[in-house]
């Protein structure tokens, strides 16, 4: 089924989705976000590796973090991707619609908020599987543009298009 990503996305942003300890642990995460760019105000690994954390968390209800996990949890493909879905060969991505470099900016423009406000911002964009030629196209894009595009517009401009995976879909 093709879904209106705007609509998709107001499914998000809410942490009371989760338990109590699942909530500590997003919040530790996101506070831990905080303290590092107030530190650097750079990307490093380790901030990276929390936003995945993050995303992951959003997307999947807890985290994953191999990909084999992240397909089967994942909501939102591209349509190729869920076409591919039990052919032995297909490589995929979780690819972040709004990609970490661009999530690390954000942070980094857009500091006095607090933890729950960068959740929300961050669960609204939820991951989405995608072939690996579409990833490599997408980080393609992100790379010739002259800053960061909005999130589905990437999408828009590699000529993909985002499906929600059903039940009955098997992944």
């Amino acid at each position: 089924m093709i879904v209106s990503l705007v609509e998709y996305q107001n499914q998000f942003g809410k942490l009371d989705k989760f338990s109590d300890t699942e909530q500590d642990i997003i919040i530790s995460k996101l506070k831990a976000l905080l303290i590092l760019n107030e530190a650097s105000g750079v990307i490093c690994r380790g901030g990276n590796y929390l936003l995945r954390v993050v995303s992951r968390y959003a997307t999947c209800g807890r985290y994953y973090s191999k990909m084999n996990t992240v397909k089967r949890h994942a909501s939102l493909y591209s349509k190729d991707a869920l076409a591919l879905i039990g052919s032995p060969n297909a490589k995929f991505e979780a690819e972040h619609p709004f990609p970490i470099a661009a999530q690390w900016s954000f942070i980094s423009n857009n500091t006095g908020f607090g933890y729950d406000q960068l959740y929300q911002k961050l669960a609204r964009l939820p991951i989405i599987v995608v072939t690996e030629t579409e990833h490599t196209e997408l980080s393609q894009i992100d790379r010739d543009a002259p800053s960061f595009l909005e999130p589905w517009e990437r999408y828009e401009k590699a000529g993909i298009e985002i499906v929600q995976r059903l039940a009955e879909d098997s992944a």
